[in-house]
């Protein structure tokens, strides 16, 4: 077994501030920045994907359109999303969403937690917003055209039951397109 001393801890230090995606691993780490390029550190392994096998204590850039690594430039989405389908064949970075939902809610009376809602971004210019909420066999439990209004759990004036329940809701941001954002909540009493 092996033993440390104090002397082996290190103190986590700040390596990048400008960070959209981590994907950390024991042994390497990746950073995508928000200005879309590639970094890794690592070792004991490929950290390089198809390249080399390279080891490195600081993050490196990595650049994807390098020959043996096969990924396409990427191409700049900001404007209109609306040419996605001519680019399919290049990385596509996702505009990030200035709508965010919990993924479970309590509607107890507790006063916590007892609607289900979207949470704005104090930034955001919503247009256009729909959401609808269905329960496991599709039924609809829930829609609305208003970025403020709340489910409170219940359906036909009468308390939902306790399970997992679908959403989905599109908006259309300023200067963006329409968006669209689906997942699941949890309806717990």
């Amino acid at each position: 077994m092996r033993r440390w001393h104090k002397n082996n801890i290190q103190t986590p230090k700040l390596v990048a501030s400008d960070v959209i995606d981590i994907m950390a691993g024991e042994w390497f780490s990746y950073i995508v920045k928000t200005n879309a390029t590639l970094w890794a550190t690592g070792f004991n392994g490929y950290i390089w994907l198809d390249l080399p096998q390279k080891e490195s204590s600081s993050f490196v850039q990595l650049h994807p359109t390098h020959p043996t690594i096969g990924l396409c430039e990427p191409v700049d989405y900001s404007g209109s999303l609306g040419d996605y389908n001519d680019h399919i064949d290049s990385t596509y970075i996702p505009i990030p969403h200035v709508l965010y939902f919990p993924n479970a809610f309590t509607p107890n009376n507790d006063q916590v937690n007892n609607v289900f809602r979207a949470i704005v971004k104090p930034e955001a210019s919503i247009e256009n917003f729909s959401i609808i909420i269905v329960n496991r066999w599709g039924e609809v439990m829930f829609k609305s055209t208003d970025v403020h209004q709340a489910w409170n759990g219940q359906y036909h004036q009468q308390d939902a039951e306790i399970g997992t329940y679908y959403y989905r809701a599109t908006y259309k941001q300023a200067n963006r397109g329409m968006q669209t954002i689906s997942g699941d909540l949890t309806l717990i009493r």
